[in-house]
């Protein structure tokens, strides 16, 4: 089974620097669905026919080209991506809900803002609910630009793994400068997760370095979440890649504090993955506890 990009339109400002992130790399071999809003679709005249998950085709390319016309407003999709397949769907029901069901997707790529915005946090409604609810790997895509220098952050969780599993899948990794980045804890010491990390990744073509932040030994605690943000700021990465939860993280939640910080905080691309082998306890209710 090819590998699915799924691209949340919302034809916001977010939305189209998000879509400059996809299309600034190469996707040779994977398929992509293009899942726009239309609230046109509650009051048309016409009969809807959704699929479980809410949405309707809008149409169907089977080219990997797509040009945009007035009446649809579709983004142009250049040919150098690569998709074999491309599907641009309309939803008729809450995007929260769309795309959070979408089970065959192997990475959810949205912009950091939508039309309704949270000012405070830099990141739109909808996203900020798919952060508590990723049942598929979160790519929060702030600057359309290809992907050069990564920051993987590790924690030694299976959430983590996953994550460097996920970037192995990624068909432009081989070009990438990867820093693995731990932050040594009293009673958490990672390099050996650290070190594996980092033969997977240089396995796929990519050159990457260790970064290993050591405890303080005046200091009782280690600050993780200054530590990714200090590192960020020194190495300036396309994109930080981390797992939805550390091993400290509560069984209940699904974004820890430090992954949604850093998510919410750091200027550049933030890719969140959580292992569904280890936690599968069904996502976060619309309608409240």
């Amino acid at each position: 089974m090819s590998e699915k990009l799924t691209f949340g339109e919302d034809h916001s400002e977010g939305a189209a620097k998000a879509w400059g992130w996809v299309t600034a790399q190469t996707w040779t071999g994977w398929n992509l669905d293009v899942i726009a809003v239309d609230s046109r679709n509650k009051s048309a005249n016409r009969s809807v026919v959704l699929s479980a998950s809410g949405y309707d085709s809008l149409r169907l390319s089977t080219s990997p080209t797509t040009s945009p016309s007035s009446t649809d407003h579709l983004r142009e999709l250049p040919a150098k991506c690569g998709f074999n397949e491309v599907r641009y769907l309309t939803a008729s029901n809450d995007p929260r809900l769309v795309l959070s069901e979408c089970p065959d997707s192997t990475l959810l790529v949205v912009g950091a803002r939508g039309k309704g915005l949270m000012k405070a946090l830099h990141i739109g409604s909808t996203t900020e609910w798919l952060m508590q609810c990723p049942n598929t790997p979160l790519l929060i895509a702030r600057s359309p630009v290809r992907t050069e220098r990564i920051l993987m952050c590790i924690d030694g969780s299976t959430h983590a793994d996953a994550a460097v599993e996920l970037l192995t899948h990624f068909p432009w990794i081989d070009a990438t400068n990867i820093s693995v980045l731990s932050v040594i804890e009293a009673d958490n010491d990672v390099r050996a997760s650290a070190e594996a990390a980092a033969l997977r990744l240089e396995a796929t073509g990519a050159k990457v370095e260790m970064q290993i932040v050591s405890p303080d030994p005046e200091s009782i605690t280690t600050n993780t979440r200054a530590s990714i943000l200090e590192m960020s700021e020194q190495l300036q990465p396309d994109l930080i890649v981390m797992g939805t939860r550390g091993l400290t993280g509560l069984p209940r939640l699904r974004v820890g504090s430090v992954a949604s910080a850093i998510a919410h905080h750091s200027g550049s691309s933030v890719l969140l993955v959580r292992d569904l082998h280890e936690d599968d306890q069904g996502g976060v209710s619309l309608e409240g506890p």
